[in-house]
């Protein structure tokens, strides 16, 4: 949006729709910009076009044209490539939604999610589509409209070499794999959303949805697993699936406020239905041979029809009641319930014919699950001057049936569990805040940990759920401090949050002399994992020249606990992540920003065959843009990366480089641009994890 156009600019503090409706203060922790536009410039349109194309014949375009007067917009949008880019900014995208952008996700590969729709991110090499319709309208500040629309094409090719060690008390067993796959996709979204005040006290909205997509995939695997007695598997797997997958729902909220401040009535109704269907050719030939005598050699020849059908409703009244100035009620009862129809049908082929015929009982299932929730609780809130705090208690009751129509068996089980909440926000000077939060999440094992009944589905890993699990309670603490002085730019933040879980559902996998493993499931109790970061920055301006420099930690550990042939474990993860980044500009010449970050990694075993692991990481980039002489724009990425973690047969250092030159002309509305990605060729796709008692090195 350009500047010129702009009156003013406000930063508030976020609000959900039924904080906005009620005149409630919003989340603390959390804020919005509110773009006034002037009225005399309140109509027009600006938009943004790039076009590309480079070597091994790739290329990218997009465009996005915006239209607004007074209180209606349009935007319209498309793009292509097929270099894994999104195409679009973020805030392109959120701008051209408004205020029906809900649900929001960022990664720091640049990609990003908003309403369930990703933009770039993909694995492997992408050649993707996309084009939008997204508009917004008012009408005598008592009905909104907005609406959108997009479409998503995707062509994903991928290729992965994989090692994995896996680590038993008795011994150790290693999985050499190779594995290519194509993914292609399209893909329809619509999202529109409905707000009336009826009155200056009474506001519906109701936010319908509709998503489908269609995609095929095709992927071909090689492994070989071996361990150190001579026994060894082979197994060449491919698969070639289709599938159609449908949602369709809606939002309906319901907001009636009193003439007393503070006391209010509120409904909140949810309904969403889910159609899934695909079919799989898949073939598999596993040979089991001794010392390199075959033994055995098992072929799945199969053609396999899934579908899944699922409904979700959910109400939720609430009561508001203002009990003074500073104090106020509220009351909910949150009742939801979910039905779930699943079916699997697997036909194997006769080998004299080759027609999939011959229906396969043991890897076939079919069954339904009816999953209900009810939740009371009540809340006390308090707001005053720059104090603020609510704790909400309440009572989570679930039910769950399920019936194995395949199998004629169903089991019921309920659950019952405390609900807590509670939040403290205290304002401290012009700039500072503390933030802190309590929770506690009750979730109830799936239907197949719980379900008495053998999947064999996997051949090489046959599960068993377990009836008597409970659920699984978590405690979350977040803590966060912030005192940064935009003014000045300078300032420091930092926050913590911590989660301990009581029954946990953890494997416990049995793994036999054909290294064929059963997986059954357990509770386990004080698993926890943390977190902390902190930063500090500051700046220094003087005429045209600024110096930023900023500091910053971030910091994680986890127990996790799990069992290997009726052997328990337990394993200790730490990190910790420094990093130091300078900044300095002279305005119209130049700008340079340089980075450095180590990250020291350790993870030990209670098991007395398996090492502790230690490594260190090292990143260090500078960026150099300058813009002198006037019109020329050039660019300068270098980063160079130490990989500790990377065993001796792969590279465990890079340098990348990548470099641009562009020129402005038109007034400078239009820019033409040189780019090089990987001069130096160095990029790799290399990583070592280490999760519980599996070692895995996957090279892309």
């Amino acid at each position: 949006m350009p500047k010129e156009i702009i009156d003013k600019i406000q930063v508030t503090e976020s609000k959900t729709e039924e904080q906005k409706a009620n005149g409630e203060a919003g989340d603390a922790n959390a804020s919005e910009i509110n773009i006034t536009i002037d009225e005399d410039k309140n109509r027009g349109w600006f938009s943004r076009l790039t076009s590309g194309a480079g070597t091994d014949d790739r290329y990218s375009m997009s465009g996005i044209v915006n239209y607004f007067k007074d209180s209606f917009r349009v935007s319209v949008l498309g793009s292509s490539n097929n270099i894994n880019s999104p195409g679009f900014s973020f805030d392109e995208i959120y701008d051209a939604m408004g205020n029906s952008a809900y649900s929001i996700s960022r990664n720091s590969n640049g990609s990003f999610g908003i309403n369930g729709i990703s933009f770039g991110g993909s694995g492997g090499i992408t050649s993707s589509r996309s084009a939008g319709l997204s508009l917004a309208n008012d009408w005598d500040e008592k009905v909104e409209l907005t609406g959108s629309y997009f479409y998503g094409n995707n062509d994903t090719e991928t290729q992965t070499n994989n090692r994995t060690t896996t680590f038993l008390p008795d011994r150790e067993f290693t999985t050499t794999s190779s594995s290519r796959g194509r993914s292609m996709g399209d893909s329809h979204r619509i999202n529109t959303r409905v707000e009336v005040k009826l009155d200056t006290l009474t506001t519906i909205s109701i936010e319908p949805s509709y998503n489908q997509s269609s995609n095929n995939s095709l992927s071909n695997r090689i492994s070989n697993t071996q361990d150190d007695t001579g026994q060894q598997i082979d197994i060449e797997t491919s698969n070639n699936s289709n599938s159609d997958n449908y949602t369709a729902g809606a939002n309906l909220y319901f907001s009636r406020r009193f003439k007393k401040k503070g006391n209010s009535i509120s409904l909140f109704t949810t309904i969403n239905v889910n159609d899934s269907e695909s079919i799989n050719d898949f073939f598999s030939e596993r040979v089991i041979s001794d010392n390199g005598v075959i033994d055995e050699t098992e072929i799945q020849n199969q053609i396999i029809n899934q579908e899944s059908k699922g409904t979700n409703f959910s109400i939720t009244p609430t009561w508001r009641k203002s009990l003074s100035d500073d104090y106020r009620l509220n009351i909910s009862y949150r009742v939801s319930a979910n039905k779930q129809e699943q079916s699997r049908n697997v036909f194997d082929r006769d080998m004299v014919t080759g027609e999939a015929t011959i229906f396969n009982d043991a890897l076939s299932n079919d069954f339904e699950t009816d999953n209900t929730q009810q939740r009371p609780s009540v809340g006390l809130s308090y707001n005053k001057d720059k104090t603020r705090w609510e704790i909400t208690a309440g009572l989570l009751y679930q039910t769950l049936n399920t019936d194995n129509v395949a199998l004629d068996s169903s089991f019921d089980r309920s659950f019952s569990n405390p609900y807590i909440r509670a939040y403290l926000s205290k304002q401290f000077g012009k700039f500072g805040r503390i933030y802190f939060n309590y929770s506690n999440n009750i979730n109830v094992p799936s239907v197949s940990q719980l379900q008495p009944v053998e999947d064999s589905t996997n051949p090489q890993n046959i599960i068993k759920g377990n009836p008597d699990l409970e659920a699984t309670n978590t405690h979350n603490i977040y803590l966060n401090f912030n005192n940064y002085n935009w003014e000045e730019g300078k300032g420091i933040y930092s926050g913590a949050g911590f989660t301990y879980t009581n029954n946990q559902v953890a494997a416990t996998t049995t793994t036999d002399d054909n290294l064929v493993r059963t997986t059954t499931y357990t509770n386990v109790d004080g698993t926890y994992n943390g977190y902390l970061y902190s930063g500090y920055s500051m700046q220094f301006k003087k005429d045209e020249r600024s110096i930023d420099v900023s500091l910053g930690l971030d910091a994680n550990l986890s127990l996790n606990k799990g069992f290997t042939n009726g052997v328990s474990f337990e394993t200790n993860n730490v990190n910790l992540s420094p990093n130091v980044s300078f900044e300095y500009s002279i305005d119209d010449i130049f700008e340079l920003e340089t980075e450095y970050n180590i990250s020291f990694n350790s993870s030990k075993f209670s098991l007395d065959n398996i090492d502790d692991q230690s490594f260190t990481n090292h990143t260090a980039a500078i960026d150099l843009t300058t813009f002198w002489p006037k019109s020329l724009i050039m660019g300068l990425r270098g980063e160079y990366n130490v990989f500790g973690n990377v065993t001796e047969e792969f590279d465990n250092d890079s340098f990348v480089l990548i470099g641009s030159l562009g020129y402005k002309f038109a007034k400078d509305k239009a820019v033409v641009k040189l780019k090089a990605y990987d001069i130096l060729n160095q990029v790799i796709d290399t990583r070592r994890t280490i999760h519980k008692i599996l070692f895995q090195i996957p090279v892309a």
